[in-house]
């Protein structure tokens, strides 16, 4: 029952450790993607803001210089980029199709333009894809806004089920290990507990009236020390009881003779 106990106990502290640890590695990577996200938002921010500093607004005739610049940037930091006029309007973005084919709006979400936030990250959508977005303004020299950026990032399934498995094969090797350590431990501590169990079973076994019983010697003051005890106490009133019932036999049989 002991090592059962144990054995029972230990797996469900490592069902529990997978199911915290997968959820830990899912939020970990979530959170270096936001990480990574906001970095490079910063970097095409700048980089536009420079070029485009003299400018006082944005729109539809810039489309064609925009869009080239979004790309060069695009390909150099490996991500989508549009950019919206103050109005909300899409001026350029690294990937036309995408808007002229309708799967995104060509006006910037209600929820962003609305909003007090500068910077501004959150989930959107195409279909069933979900992807962040990260939102911020556009500036010029004289630091008035004149549009918005949209950074759009994909989290990779691929990527959180490699880092999950990689973590997860370091965890179960460690939790071998600790398994079998464990169960030997355990033999061995159980063993140094049956002992003496066993040992009392076979005196309590052996013990006889009127005859003379062995104790047992156990030095540790434990509950199996506290078992000890009682059956050496037993076999010391068992003696005297014996002797009690020897000598009431003797006065007995003297009385019987007595009386004849």
């Amino acid at each position: 029952k002991f090592l059962y106990s144990f054995t029972i106990l230990l797996f469900l502290s490592f069902v529990l450790i997978f199911y915290v640890s997968t959820g830990f590695m899912q939020q970990k990577y979530k959170d270096e993607h936001v990480d990574k996200l906001k970095q490079t938002k910063s970097y095409i921010q700048n980089a536009l803001q420079e070029k485009y500093s003299w400018h006082t607004k944005l729109d539809s005739t810039m489309r064609n210089e925009l869009t080239f610049d979004l790309q060069d940037l695009s390909f150099i930091y490996q991500t989508d980029i549009h950019v919206f006029d103050n109005a909300g309007q899409l001026v350029a973005s690294s990937q036309m199709p995408l808007f002229s084919r309708g799967l995104i709006s060509q006006l910037i979400s209600p929820v962003t333009y609305f909003s007090n936030v500068e910077d501004l990250i959150r989930y959107e959508h195409i279909g069933s894809l979900d992807y962040l977005t990260a939102y911020t303004d556009f500036y010029n020299m004289d630091y008035l806004p004149i549009g918005y950026i949209a950074v759009p990032q994909f989290l990779s399934k691929e990527l959180i089920q490699e880092e999950l498995e990689s973590f997860l094969s370091v965890i179960v090797h460690i939790y071998l290990i600790i398994i079998v350590l464990f169960v030997l431990l355990s033999m061995l501590i159980g063993r140094q507990l049956s002992a003496p169990l066993m040992l009392l079973e076979e005196s309590l076994r052996k013990i006889k009236i009127g005859q003379q019983n062995q104790k047992i010697e156990y030095k540790p003051q434990d509950e199996i020390g506290q078992l000890v005890e009682q059956y050496n106490n037993m076999v010391d009133e068992l003696e005297k009881n014996v002797q009690l019932l020897a000598r009431s036999e003797r006065e007995s049989a003297w009385k019987t003779m007595a009386r004849q």
